[in-house]
């Protein structure tokens, strides 16, 4: 699996993950009504890449992207990771969102803080994130998405990474 910056060649490929990874979102986390709100037709130019504050990263197998993440650098928060059903549970989350919070890191970000969909705590939780407090997220519509605001803390690099420029990486 390559882990790489998204191009504009991408940005159709990232739509199409998008769109599956929330129409696989099981029915116990939300009910159709939030999942329709959410899954509301996203348009391919709307992704930030060309925003210099902002991080996507694609997850490629044999040359086909099964997942992309996104991050804020200002805010040092993850703003998107999503991976293809086919390829869930195969350690393409883990991956991006490892590149993400690297990309944070060396952008001097003590800690991460993330908005985590109610079927998605479990994999932040197993990747270090802490529950911070329940929120929401507007969908199309005005409907409000029930989420979980979480943070990681970022441990202090060694003398070896301040040297390469790291700043500090994820726990």
């Amino acid at each position: 699996m390559l882990v790489r910056t998204a191009t504009h060649a991408d940005r159709e490929r990232v739509t199409t993950v998008h769109e599956a990874a929330v129409r696989a979102v099981p029915p116990d986390a939300y009910d159709r009504h939030h999942l329709d709100s959410w899954d509301h037709g996203r348009d391919p130019e709307a992704y930030p890449l060309d925003d210099p504050d902002r991080t996507v990263l694609v997850a490629e197998r044999e040359g086909t992207v099964v997942g992309f993440g996104q991050a804020h650098h200002g805010r040092a928060e993850v703003e998107a990771c999503y991976v293809h059903p086919d390829h869930a549970g195969r350690g393409v989350g883990s991956a991006l969102l490892a590149g993400l919070e690297g990309r944070l890191a060396g952008t001097g970000a003590e800690a991460v803080d993330l908005v985590a969909s109610l079927n998605a705590v479990g994999f932040y939780e197993g990747a270090g994130y802490d529950r911070v407090e329940a929120t929401t997220v507007e969908g199309r519509d005005g409907v409000e998405l029930p989420c979980v605001r979480m943070e990681k803390q970022l441990r202090p690099v060694d003398a070896g990474d301040a040297a390469r420029g790291w700043g500090r990486l994820p726990v």
